[in-house]
């Protein structure tokens, strides 16, 4: 009973059984032209931090470590490689594991504390 309501949910459709004991759909429609802008919104704003971040990535290796051009981009490029692989990652534990909320809280989270990591790497090594 609970993967049918689990299946029936992922479609947007809630079966509701009745007194005589049939069922009857209830079309829930959600999202659509309304949360359009807010998900266009969001992955403009991701694209810009993302590239952002990377270009100072790719300064900082060049900068402070003096890696070589082609190693820094390399790095670069392993690092937008696992980068681009994360939403996925979440999306298979968010399923499986935990429910959608725990999931951005914890990477959010996570998020947060490397960040960190990374500019008080860059205080500390420039002192």
């Amino acid at each position: 009973m609970e993967l049918e309501q689990i299946e029936q949910s992922s479609q947007n459709t809630t079966t509701v059984n009745n007194e005589d004991g049939q069922t009857m759909m209830d079309d829930h429609k959600g999202g659509g032209r309304t949360t359009l802008p807010f998900i266009l919104g969001a992955t403009a704003g991701l694209s810009l931090a993302s590239s952002g971040w990377t270009a100072n990535l790719i300064v900082f290796l060049i900068s402070e470590f003096n890696v070589k051009n082609i190693t820094a981009f390399q790095i670069n490029n392993v690092i937008l490689g696992c980068n681009t692989l994360f939403p996925i990652a979440g999306a298979i534990v968010a399923d499986t594991f935990f429910d959608s909320f725990t999931v951005v809280t914890t990477f959010s989270f996570v998020s947060l504390l490397l960040a960190l990591l990374f500019g008080f790497g860059r205080i500390y090594h420039r002192t």
